[in-house]
């Protein structure tokens, strides 16, 4: 997994390397933006963190939320049942049905990066302060 973060303009940006990917976003919130770059829809490949300041380092701090003991920094909202979790590689997507859509479509609320320690390492030693 790759990782880059532009401290210029607050944004972090991992990646798995798949080439072909389509889209879904949702916002976070007042904290940052969130992009997902995603496989087929579901399985997430990368994503686009605006204001991730607010996010890393991987503290706990006041947006994300990180999980020492599982390492693993979870942005937005989890989601227990297993019809609604994409885990490719170290990504998990945690989705919600859309009700409106008559085929329950799901939109992203969430995910996870595991192993952050080690996918967001460079970025979060490269910090200033």
């Amino acid at each position: 997994m790759r990782a880059t973060y532009d401290e210029a303009e607050d944004i972090l940006t991992v990646s798995n390397g798949q080439p072909d990917a389509v889209s879904a976003s949702f916002l976070r919130g007042p904290d940052g933006a969130l992009h997902l770059a995603t496989e087929d829809g579901h399985d997430v490949v990368g994503l686009i963190l605006l204001g991730a300041s607010a996010y890393l380092p991987c503290t706990g701090g006041a947006a994300g939320d990180y999980d020492a003991n599982a390492d693993v920094l979870t942005i937005g909202e989890a989601v227990e049942d297993p019809a609604l979790v994409t885990e490719n590689g170290d990504f998990v997507g945690y989705w919600a049905r859309d009700e409106a859509d008559p085929d329950g479509v799901r939109h992203p609320i969430g995910v996870a990066v595991r192993r952050a320690s080690v996918n967001l390492g460079k970025v979060v030693k490269a910090l200033p302060g």
